[in-house]
Order: structure tokens, then sequence, then C-alpha cells
């Protein structure tokens, strides 16, 4: 089955189990795609159908007896969610296993990054809470977010940088930048 939604509006007990599949807006940047036409894809893509649906009936008993090597980066949810991909693609042999692996690690590499970027927010609102101000210095949030004492990835990422200064804290301040970047949340010079 497949659910969509915006944002993230899908219930978490269907996100821990599902594939995620995230969609973008396409930027200025990207080229424009051909429009799509269900007619035309379904007339196009109707012969590959029924070779899948063939090669399903033919080789359902095998799928299902089937106990693929499943990742260890993926928790439990997830690899029962994959568990049928990996059986399928162990049987189709060839490359399929390890492009089946790639996908469920960048899938859920994603998930995670997403996860990040919610804590993250949450903890840049804190900080302009916890500090009573309407504008911070990229130093001052990354000090901020550095030193919250908690298990929070910040100090990891950027605690070395911050206490160096100088152009290590503009690397920080940049790698600040690229994680709010998808959010179109971007730095501005201010004067203070």
């Amino acid at each position: 089955k497949a659910f969509a939604g915006i944002g993230d509006k899908l219930p978490d007990t269907i996100i821990d189990r599902s594939i995620p599949i995230t969609l973008r807006r396409r930027g200025p940047t990207d080229r424009r795609p051909e429009r799509f036409r269900q007619r035309e894809a379904l007339a196009e893509l109707q012969p590959l159908a029924d070779q899948v649906r063939a090669w399903g009936i033919s080789h359902s008993k095998t799928i299902g007896e089937r106990r693929p090597k499943l990742p260890e980066n993926l928790s439990d949810r997830q690899q029962d969610a994959w568990e049928p991909l990996f059986a399928i693609a162990e049987l189709a042999g060839g490359g399929w296993p390890d492009r089946v692996e790639r996908a469920a690690s960048a899938l859920h590499e994603a998930e995670e990054d997403q996860d990040f970027t919610m804590q993250l927010l949450e903890h840049i609102r804190d900080a302009f809470d916890e500090l009573l101000a309407d504008r911070l210095t990229s130093a001052q949030l990354l000090e901020h977010l550095v030193n919250r004492g908690d298990a929070s990835p910040w100090a990891h990422w950027w605690a070395v940088d911050l206490e160096k200064g100088g152009s290590h804290l503009l690397s920080a301040s940049q790698g600040l930048a690229r994680k709010l970047h998808p959010l179109s949340i971007k730095p501005k010079q201010i004067r203070v």
C-alpha cells in the first residue's frame, strides 16, 4: 500500500513501518521534466507489468520461504518493511541485493536527517527563547547548541570548530546553514 502526505502529516505508527520516499519541489535550476500522461505511461509500462506479475506468481512460494540477510543499520520495524524486497532482490540475483541495500540505507539516512532537522529546529527555538532574543549571530546560536549538555549531536558536529574560531567558525556556520537549507532557512547579515 502507498500512503502520501504533505510534510510530516502521517501518523508515527505508519511512518515507523514504512519505506519513506520523500519528494521535493523542483528548484529554479532543476531541469523541467516532461509532463506525465497516465494513459501513455500505462500503455508503455503494460508489458513490464505483465512480466513482473508472471514472475511474481511463479516465485511467490520461493519468496515467502526466503530469509534474506538484512542490514544491521535498519531498525526491527524497518527490517520488517524491507524484508520482502530483500527476498525478491536475492532471488533476482545479479546486482539487485546490493542495490536494495544501498536504497534502504539511503532512504533511512534521509529519514534520520529529517529527524535531526526537526530536533535542530526545536533547539534553535529554545536558543531564542532562553536567550530572550529576536536575532542571534551564527556564533551565538552555535555556542548555545553546542553547550546544551544533552545527547544532541551538535557538540560532536561543531564544538571543535567553535572553539578554534576564525575560519573554523565560518565552516561550522556553513554546516549549520547546510542543515537548514532544505527548509529554505538562510543566514542573513545583520547589524548588532
